[in-house]
């Protein structure tokens, strides 16, 4: 239509342009696009022009901003847009940018889209007013303050999501402006103190707003330039209104300014949440002005989600920080109303939004998962760009300049950015000008799992380079100068980060980096030059010589020394970072913590060695070649696709390749191996399926070769049989191949979007088919007709990324985005499947699931980067796995091993549960070993009311003998301690009441309880056997230690009862020969008996410990006593070889109360377990000079009970969360299982990335 009007315009080759009929920004878009294409210009040439004859010029992103019709040309740029028509060979450009003033003024008078009234995640502004509720009461009390100034600015103060912005702009300006002012609304990052200067001449008509005044707080603005604007904002506070918006984390920075404290003092307006009715509004009153109304049971249920749950809100009707939560749902929710024609938001299409808590995460994996792979890479780039990173203060997002992100790339790279920078703008997740971009809200920084993941990655290092993008820009503006250029330490370390980050920087930070490199390299080649020439002079030479050769042996001490203190701190510092990456990425954490010990055995590093091979921990594949895009495996055989459309096959646990890899045609979509793995199945990106006989993996056979669905395939599976291949696709079609006839081909309709996701039960009789139109479609495959559909399975709020089918063939689940589950259905008649539930808890979508081969299980691998292990029965979650990417494929090998895929492309398979006991339901209380083999007793509390019996022969898969031993009889439930006898033949366990349980446990396997015995008054608290017999001491919460001989267990008999103390006891300990026996007591005392002599115990000491005593332990010879106290956090040690005396200083490291403490029974190291989840380790060889020598982690929550085992190889930890953890705790010997565990070692880049300047060289050899 633009080419074939002939009204007057501008004559651009044999064509006129009619601009009257440019109605619009895009259009004006197509025109000057379609001009540049017949220039020829580049983006580049085209830049360059307009920066002729003293014009500043347009940057390429602006300029492709204009080409995109994103944005029309300011007001002041007319210069520079006249020299680029110019350049396109427009010769009368007044029409053009007469064109443009009309665009402009349609955009600002047009109107806005009365369809959505809710503004997501970017601020109400001025124009917004009419849509602003709630806010009315603060809007006047502000309004107030600003009418009353006093010379000083008014501070409004809030938490990030408080509102504050729409406040200030929605609340405040509309009625300043109908009363005559003139507002100038700036942020710190975007304005100058000069242009805060022009604000002031307008008068005391002026009304100057700072929005996000926190910016000044950023790392990389200086003091000067934070002084400098502080001083320009008051200067205009003398003349006219001021109103500062403030974060409330931010209170702290602003108190250090003395200006902004005084403001503070006499000016401020706290923005808290709004009250229950103001709410009410906010969510009602936009859609009324729209047109629509919200369900009532929308409103009480978005009220109930927002709600705070934390004491001392009562007044406040929502969290802080859900206004931009709730806004941006409210849209999501708004637009779901208007798709399905209704004139009611209903609870409905709020559910189908993801609700409060996974809207925004949604809408950002939507626009992520909308990009190509090359563009998503990117997104991480652009994104780390956009916040500022924290160093004593939260992330704060910040505007960037377009030319940061896009200037000066080559054409391609730049405008795949703009598609990015489009992508999330029209999701409202970024907002943007002609110049600069910004995130929309700093919700999104907690509420995208994703970007929280990158923003945790790297805070170090995103810090470097936001230091170096400020650094590169200053010397941009001052000419290039030597001087502005990195030196010495600071370029180094910046040069060290970006070896690993390159493609990270933008052309002048390179440009920068490499200026600085030269120079430093020009510095040294003018150093060594000069040394050359000195050394010439023969005279020098010699006194050189002389006073080396009187200097050497110090100079060998000195770097001895110097290399020795390097080496140290070279050591902790990688023990503090395997501990940050363990929660990440274990298997690189668990290399780095052998590297650390190898360099220097610090405490450090030991506790890193023991801590990382006491968790599970997966062993690496790399695959072969181009980083692994999928990935399939069975018992015997692994399948990894590549990027270069190949498919490597291993035998499981080998390093190498079984045979050559297997082309596939174009980069695999989907592999899948039969259950008997004898078949290999992959479909291409091209829809190509191919089958191979992979029974010998040296040389595989294709079989068949099929056209497949035409577009994007998610999925393939082979039949439980071997006979028929599924496929599905974004055609919404199931495809079926007869691998008998593999040129037949079967389509199956039903999925009304793209199929996610196809299995077949493993009875062979049902097919399903998960798909993007939010439910899992079923065929019934007994017809001999051919397959028959069965009633589809809904219920999921978002679309269904994977589906599985229990080995039984009776339950079918379900992996889903928007509401982050698993859902389940009882599929045992399958005409008539009931729901389940669903099974909760990742922060993100379930992209793939399996079901455990005895079916009690499911793992999910999800986009919060974890691998979800749930309970079928009692759909609990029964462990997470941590990942250093976004989890893609998670697949079941055999009942404890897994095999997991993420989008690092590094394949990887964990052994589960590893070295912990993750399944019991209370407090452990007690953990006890059998004198011999490594039988480990495990004591929970009442709420269990069981007894668990371990084989820990390989501690990383402990193996539960038997069943749980249950109580019977009418002694109370169990309280938690438990003991062995020293035969192995016995075990007793307290009550709650005060009975002792006893067992018979010469087979563990099988155990058989004994008659139990009434002991005490009240709680039961410890049971401990002397070291030989079967002497029992009981220790009561009654303030009793009793003594009993189980020589015939059926009928105990009372030897003795202690009562020193007049409080609980806690413990009562043997010493390891019988002599001695030591209670721990409430009243802060430690009593010890000799319990040798026939007429009974004797008290040998009264030992204070300050506070309650909580654990005592008697060294492996018996000589020393340790003590533990409660609050004081610290280890007492006694002499009691002989008369009791203490022993030096008390150990003291532990931040909170100890509860038990175990010996080494083969030297003299103490551990000792603390309410801070932590175990502590110290080497008392010289108890007059104790060494700490390692603190490993035990739990979350706090670590109660712990134990050696009989040889001292193992250490066990029981804990407050339910979970027993095991430590080797030879270090050398983890050391040995970590380089056998972790599979593929360091490798060279991740080396360089944490050894910067050292020599590669792997610490496991494999």
């Amino acid at each position: 239509m633009l080419d074939r009007g002939v009204m007057s315009g501008a004559l651009v080759g044999d064509h006129n342009i009619d601009l009257a009929e440019v109605g619009s920004i895009a259009a004006f878009g197509e025109v000057l696009t379609r001009l540049k294409e017949r220039s020829g210009r580049s983006l580049s040439q085209l830049a360059s022009a307009t920066a002729e004859s003293g014009a500043h010029g347009l940057s390429r992103s602006t300029l492709n901003g204009y080409f995109k019709g994103r944005h029309l040309p300011q007001q002041g740029v007319g210069r520079e847009f006249r020299l680029l028509l110019r350049e396109l060979g427009v010769t009368d450009d007044e029409q053009w940018w007469a064109t443009v003033e009309r665009l402009r003024h349609r955009a600002r008078n047009g109107g806005r889209k009365a369809d959505n009234p809710y503004p997501g995640l970017r601020s109400f502004d001025t124009a917004d007013a009419a849509r602003f509720f709630g806010r009315a009461a603060l809007t006047e009390r502000l309004a107030g303050e600003v009418a009353a100034r006093t010379g000083e600015p008014v501070v409004v103060v809030g938490p990030s999501g408080a509102g504050k912005s729409s406040l200030l702009r929605a609340g405040l300006l509309p009625g300043q402006i109908e009363a005559g002012r003139l507002p100038t609304v700036v942020t710190p990052g975007q304005s100058s103190p000069a242009e805060l200067a022009g604000a002031a001449r307008t008068g005391d008509r002026c009304l100057l707003v700072v929005d996000q005044l926190e910016e000044i707080f950023a790392a990389g603005i200086d003091d000067a330039d934070r002084c400098a604007f502080l001083a320009a904002v008051w200067s205009v506070a003398e003349v006219a209104p001021v109103v500062l918006g403030l974060r409330a984390d931010f209170y702290g920075h602003a108190l250090r300014s003395p200006e902004l404290a005084a403001a503070l003092q006499r000016g401020q307006v706290v923005v808290g949440p709004m009250t229950e009715p103001e709410l009410r509004a906010a969510i009602v009153e936009p859609s009324r002005g729209a047109g629509m109304e919200v369900d009532g049971g929308l409103v009480e249920l978005l009220i109930r989600e927002v709600t705070p749950g934390v004491p001392g809100e009562a007044g406040a009707a929502h969290e802080q920080g859900a206004l931009p939560l709730l806004s941006h749902t409210l849209r999501a929710t708004f637009d779901a109303a208007t798709a399905r024609g209704g004139r009611t938001l209903g609870i409905d299409d709020y559910r189908s939004v993801g609700g409060i808590r996974h809207a925004i995460a949604d809408t950002a994996e939507a626009a992520y998962a909308s990009l190509g792979p090359d563009a998503q890479r990117a997104v991480r780039q652009l994104f780390l760009r956009l916040v500022h990173a924290g160093e004593t203060a939260a992330d704060t997002r910040r505007r960037v300049d377009r030319d940061e992100l896009a200037g000066d790339r080559p054409d391609a790279e730049a405008e795949r950015i703009d598609d990015i920078l489009d992508t999330f703008i029209a999701h409202r997740l970024l907002t943007a000008d002609d110049t600069s971009v910004q995130i929309s809200h700093e919700a999104l920084l907690q509420a995208w799992p994703r970007l929280r993941g990158w923003l945790d990655d790297d805070r170090a290092g995103r810090q470097v380079h936001r230091r170096l993008t400020l650094a590169a820009r200053a010397w941009r503006d001052h000419g290039r100068t030597d001087d502005d250029l990195y030196q010495g330490g600071t370029l180094a370390a910046a040069h060290t980060w970006a070896e690993e980050h390159r493609d990270e920087l933008n052309p002048l930070e390179r440009e920068f980096l490499d200026a600085g490199a030269r120079r430093r390299d020009a510095a040294d080649a003018a150093a060594r030059r000069r040394v050359r020439r000195r050394y010439q002079l023969t005279s020098a030479a010699v006194v050189l010589a002389v006073l080396a050769a009187s200097a050497l042996f110090y100079a060998w001490r000195t770097q001895d020394a110097a290399e020795r203190n390097g080496q140290l701190a070279l050591s902790r510092d990688l023990a503090v970072k395997a501990e940050r990456l363990r929660e990440s990425d274990p298997a690189l954490a668990a290399q780095l913590a052998v590297i650390a010990y190898r360099g220097a055995p610090t405490a450090e590093a030991r506790s890193a060695v023991l801590d990382s091979a006491a968790r599970p921990l997966p062993a690496r594949h790399f695959g072969a070649g181009d980083s692994t895009h999928v990935v399939a495996a069975t018992p015997s055989v692994l399948a990894t696709g590549a990027d270069d459309a190949t498919i490597a096959l291993w035998r499981a646990g080998q390093p190498v390749a079984a045979g050559p890899p297997l082309s596939v045609g174009s980069r695999p979509a989907a592999i899948t191996i039969s259950s008997d793995s004898r078949l290999l199945a992959a479909v291409g990106e091209n829809g190509t399926v191919r089958v191979w006989d992979i029974s010998d993996l040296a040389a595989p056979a294709e079989l068949a070769t099929m056209a497949g669905p035409r577009g994007n395939v998610a999925s393939v599976a082979i039949s439980p049989d071997g006979r028929t291949v599924a496929a599905g696709g974004a055609d919404a079609k199931v495809h079926l191949w007869d691998l008998a006839d593999p040129a037949g081909h079967t389509v199956l309709d039903g999925p009304g979007e793209a199929v996610t996701s196809v299995a077949f039960a493993p009875d062979g009789r049902m097919l399903a088919a998960g798909s993007r139109d939010r439910a899992v479609h079923r065929y019934a495959l007994t017809d001999p007709a051919g397959p028959r559909p069965l009633p589809a399975l809904r219920g999921p709020a978002g679309q269904v990324f994977s589906v599985a089918i229990s080995p039984d063939s009776r339950v079918l689940a379900a992996g889903t985005s928007t509401d982050r589950a698993v859902h389940l259905w009882d599929v045992s008649d399958p005409v008539h499947a009931k729901p389940l539930g669903a099974l909760t808890g990742p922060a993100s979508w379930v992209t793939f699931i399996d079901f455990s081969p005895a079916g009690d299980r499911i793992i999910g691998a999800s986009s919060d980067r974890k691998l979800w292990e749930w309970d079928v029965e009692t759909r609990e979650v029964h462990r997470t796995l941590p990942h250093p990417g976004v989890l893609t494929t998670a697949i079941y090998v055999d009942q404890h091993t897994a095999v997991t895929l993420a989008e690092d492309g590094i394949t990887r398979t964990w052994k589960i549960p590893g070295p912990v006991i993750d399944d019991l339901g209370d407090t452990v209380f007690a953990v006890d070993f059998t004198s011999t083999g490594n039988t480990l007793a495990v004591g929970p509390g009442g709420q269990d009311n069981r007894i668990h019996l371990y084989d820990a022969s390989v501690p990383e898969r402990p193996e539960r003998l038997g069943t749980p031993l249950s109580p019977a009889g009418g002694l109370g439930k169990l309280s938690g301690p438990l003991a062995i006898s020293p035969d192995d033949t016995l075990l007793a366990a307290g009550t709650g009441t005060g009975g002792i349980h006893l067992w018979d446990i010469s087979d563990p396997a099988s155990p058989r309880q004994l008659a139990g015995t009434a002991v005490a008054d009240s709680t039961v608290a410890w049971l401990e056997f002397r070291s030989t017999g079967r002497g029992l001491v009981v220790a009561s919460k009654d303030g009793t230690a009793t003594l009993l001989d189980l020589s015939t267990p059926a009928r105990p008999v009372r030897t003795a009862t202690m009562r020193e103390s007049g409080s609980a006891l806690n413990e009562a300990r043997f010493s390891p020969d019988g002599r001695l026996l030591v209670t721990s007591s409430d009243d802060g005392n430690a009593y010890l008996y000799n319990v040798t002599d026939g007429t009974g115990p004797r008290l040998v000491a009264t030992l204070p410990t300050g506070d309650a005593a909580t654990s005592a332990a008697f060294s492996r010879d018996g000589a020393l006593l340790a003590v533990g106290a409660a609050t004081d956090d610290n280890v007492h040690l006694w002499d009691v070889s002989g008369e009791p005396k203490p022993l030096g200083e008390s150990l003291d490291g532990p931040v909170a109360d100890l509860h038990q403490l175990s010996f080494h029974p083969g030297r003299d190291e103490l551990a000792a377990a603390g309410i801070d989840g932590t175990v502590w380790l110290w080497d008392l060889t010289d108890p007059a000079e104790p060494a700490h020598t390692g603190t490993v982690a035990a739990s979350a929550d706090a670590a109660i009970s712990v134990a050696h085992n009989h040889d001292g190889t193992l250490l066990a930890g029981g804990n407050r969360d339910g979970s027993v953890r095991l430590w080797r705790s030879d270090p050398e010997a983890g050391v040995r299982w970590l380089c056998a565990a972790t599979g593929a070692g360091i490798t060279p880049a991740e080396w360089a990335q944490f050894l910067p300047g050292t020599a590669y060289a792997p610490p496991c050899v494999q």
